[in-house]
């Protein structure tokens, strides 16, 4: 994981770039405590790819268990805006996980950006 000073409208100065990689260690992950209940949550990032593509994952955390709400593949290599809405239900306890990738690849080099991530309580 990187920084560059390539960013989208509004994105301050610097980007995070994640490579493509063959295995782990290619990813950048943030864990946010979610209240019980059924909510909507909104997820925001803007993002582009060079060469190969990467994504972002929303993962909820269970007392037990880990499983995959949603997966943004990003399919731009000029910067734009991705967005996902998803009704979540929770016990107390449980999380969310957001995963931003570059992507898995053991020919293509490549890297995938990351600027404005952002996660909404909507309902």
């Amino acid at each position: 994981v990187q920084f560059a000073n390539d960013t989208p409208p509004n994105g301050g100065n610097w980007a995070i770039t994640i490579d493509v990689l063959w295995g782990v260690g290619n990813d950048v992950i943030s864990t946010v405590k979610i209240p019980e209940g059924t909510h909507i949550y909104k997820f925001s990032f803007w993002s582009k790819y060079s060469n190969n593509p990467g994504f972002a994952d929303i993962l909820l955390v269970a007392q037990d268990s880990l499983s995959q709400i949603n997966r943004i593949h990003v399919d731009s290599e000029s910067w734009r805006i991705y967005s996902t809405l998803d009704t979540i239900d929770s016990v107390s306890g449980d999380s969310l996980k957001i995963k931003l990738s570059g992507g898995f690849s053991n020919i293509s080099p490549g890297k995938t950006y990351f600027d404005i991530c952002t996660l909404e309580l909507i309902e």
